[in-house]
């Protein structure tokens, strides 16, 4: 089950939320795995952004934006019996800015920065039984020209 919702709250601000709910099990295969839950599925995730447009002042251009992920605890190997992976929250973070608002002849052109996992949470997870960290606080710079 998935549920999202997006919206408009006014004065320049805007948000998105969603939660998914999986009820997973393995059907076929090893009698070992037979319903079972696949390992590194989280039965419940669920994801906020607040963003922020200026759209008049010194800041005309200007976007901001805000978000919160979770994902919930799952099993680390197929069978269930190797434990349970730790649920999480992890932040991101989005400026960007659109030229067109110091010329019109650059209508189309932002440029961005994306900050993901704010915090540096450095949660090891494991799926099948093989463990993994998850990527580092990481930041992406981007270009970008929409015609």
């Amino acid at each position: 089950m998935e549920v999202s919702a997006t919206g408009d709250i006014g004065y320049g601000f805007s948000f998105n939320a969603s939660y998914t709910y999986l009820d997973l099990k393995t059907m076929k295969g090893d009698a070992s795995t037979q319903g079972k839950i696949p390992s590194g599925m989280p039965a419940n995730t669920a994801s906020g952004w607040l963003d922020h447009t200026f759209d008049s002042g010194v800041l005309k251009g200007l976007g901001t934006g805000f978000g919160i992920r979770y994902i919930g605890s799952s099993f680390r190997g197929d069978t269930n019996a190797t434990g349970k992976n730790k649920s999480m929250f992890l932040m991101d973070a989005a400026v960007r800015y659109r030229f067109e608002a110091v010329s019109p002849g650059l209508r189309g052109l932002q440029l961005a920065v994306n900050l993901n996992n704010l915090a540096g949470r450095n949660i090891v997870t494991c799926q099948a039984d093989f463990c993994y960290r998850p990527l580092a606080r990481t930041v992406i710079g981007s270009i970008r020209y929409n015609w």
